[in-house]
């Protein structure tokens, strides 16, 4: 007990800590799975993944985003908030369960024979949509542990259990079964482990919950998720939701329709060495993404609680440090990109302007897309939903225009202006709405120091050394070394430093490491 005490004190650091090992070992298996099926069949990986997000963003109903705000102004141990949470993960299985069964009757075919026009995609496309239920219970479960401040927890149950499970499988199918298939599989199997665990775990919570509060009069004792009133609350919250689940779509859709449109546009070893590229940027969003797991119930606190003040200093505080983190990791990948090759094989072939543009749209997306919660979480989520469709609108277009003729390059540049007009008009809503910016002109610092330091150790290890893999790794230190030491001296808030040395010394004393705030 001692030990899940520890753990929940630092909730921030073990999601942090578990995407940083999930990106790692995803990256790592990511690899090995490229080199042994090359960049063709890389590239129809990547294509079922993006496909599979692009479902699971409607999947949850909007029920991860809106169970954030509901539960952010109800109590969350209460039993009646308990059976409304239980009655909308019913109707998400119904829904889901028919949306899976049309996506396997009818979908696959069409998709395979019209838009993209690979061999086994409609098979490949099956094996993906079949944990599309499991999947959309998750997220709204994840929902649920975010609002109770768990989501330390809830990493352990999905992040860290589908990275052990995955790097066991990737080992076994590239001994035996080195196919595109098997790497499928994986990705199926992985969540419909993590869905069992977690439903169990919460389910014990729940009962615990109802156990200690010793009942509701308005919840029958029996089957409370069939009530009256927790059917009410969840058409209620149904009716936002609709309008969640449209935002959460249109941006996540941003994400990755890119490689759709170079899927259905180019060949299946340019979607690959893309998909590469956007494998190794999704680093970018570790750190920020940990920050932002209760930013979203916090900013509905403050709201509720008139709290303007508040609610702009926790996101000018989570722009400031996910800038500093995730500006190290861009400037990275812009610089040495191009030699990614020396990880992913022969096969591949990257270009300069490809790597840096990728990056750039994570980059954006991972330190300004969560302002966007300063609309959703107080009732102006239709305003962030015409921002949204404004920013699809360009990358389609853009895609449309680009990509037949630039190919990457093309899909690249979409993504970059897209993104960048989205988070422009945010402000613009932002500072309209509550009187205040966003962010500081400090925060546009990080990026351009990353870049110019991490170009500079590039060339100078290329005056001492050949390219190679130490070569590489060479500089990527000499680059982590200066930024890191800049950023310590110059640019850390003088309070973190401060926090960030006092932990260094408990821990050092044998005492444990909590992470600042």
């Amino acid at each position: 007990m001692a030990i899940w005490g520890r753990l929940a004190k630092s909730e921030v650091t073990i999601v942090a800590f578990g995407q940083i090992v999930q990106q790692i070992l995803t990256l790592c298996t990511g690899i090995i799975i490229a080199r042994s099926i090359g960049s063709d069949g890389y590239g129809l990986v990547n294509l079922q993944k993006a496909l599979f997000t692009a479902a699971l963003l409607v999947a949850p109903l909007g029920l991860d985003l809106a169970l954030l705000r509901y539960c952010g102004q109800h109590p969350m141990d209460a039993p009646q908030t308990l059976a409304t949470i239980t009655s909308l993960r019913v109707i998400s299985l119904i829904v889901n369960t028919g949306m899976l069964a049309f996506f396997v009757l009818f979908l696959g075919d069409f998709l395979e024979q019209s838009v993209f026009r690979h061999s086994e995609f409609a098979y490949l496309f099956i094996i993906t949509m079949i944990a599309l239920p499991m999947a959309a219970d998750l997220a709204i479960l994840g929902a649920c542990y975010r609002v109770l401040e768990r989501p330390g927890m809830y990493a352990l149950m999905t992040i860290y259990l589908q990275s052990i499970v995955r790097v066991i499988l990737v080992v076994i199918v590239i001994y035996f079964v080195p196919t595109v298939a098997a790497v499928v599989y994986i990705n199926t199997i992985q969540i419909v482990l993590s869905a069992g665990v977690v439903a169990v775990h919460y389910r014990r919570l729940a009962a615990s919950v109802r156990r200690t509060d010793g009942g509701d009069a308005q919840v029958p004792a029996r089957r409370p998720w069939m009530s009256a009133q927790a059917w009410t609350n969840a058409r209620k919250i149904l009716g936002d939701s609709v309008f969640m689940a449209m935002n959460l779509f249109v941006y996540g859709v941003m994400r990755f329709l890119d490689i759709l449109m170079l899927g259905s546009m180019a060949a299946a070893r340019d979607v690959g060495e893309y998909g590469a590229v956007s494998t190794i940027s999704q680093l970018i969003q570790v750190y920020p993404l940990a920050m932002s797991q209760t930013l979203g119930p916090r900013i509905a606190r403050l709201y509720h609680a008139g709290d303007i003040v508040g609610l702009r200093d926790a996101l000018n505080r989570y722009i400031q440090l996910a800038t500093l983190v995730a500006s190290f990791i861009f400037a990275g990948i812009a610089a040495f990109g191009t030699r990614l090759d020396l990880l992913f094989g022969a096969s591949f072939s990257f270009h300069a302007d490809v790597a840096f543009l990728v990056p750039l749209g994570y980059l954006l997306s991972a330190t300004l897309a969560p302002t966007g919660y300063a609309l959703s979480m107080t009732g102006r989520h239709r305003s962030e939903l015409v921002i949204l469709v404004v920013g699809a609108a360009c990358l389609i277009g853009l895609g449309l225009l680009l990509i037949p003729s630039h190919g990457q390059l093309g899909a690249a540049i979409a993504v970059a202006v897209s993104f960048g007009l989205v988070n422009i008009i945010r402000f613009m809503f932002v500072a309209r709405y509550f009187k205040f910016r966003p962010g500081r002109l400090l925060d546009l610092v990080p990026p351009v120091l990353g870049l110019a330091i991490a170009f500079g150790a590039r060339e100078l290890v290329a005056l001492a050394m050949e390219r190679s893999l130490v070569s590489t790794i060479v500089g990527c230190v000499i680059y982590a070394a200066v930024y890191g030491t800049i950023v310590w001296l110059c640019l850390l808030p003088p309070g973190m430093r401060a926090a960030l040395a006092a932990s260094v010394m408990r821990r050092g004393a044998g005492q444990p490491m909590d992470p600042p705030d």
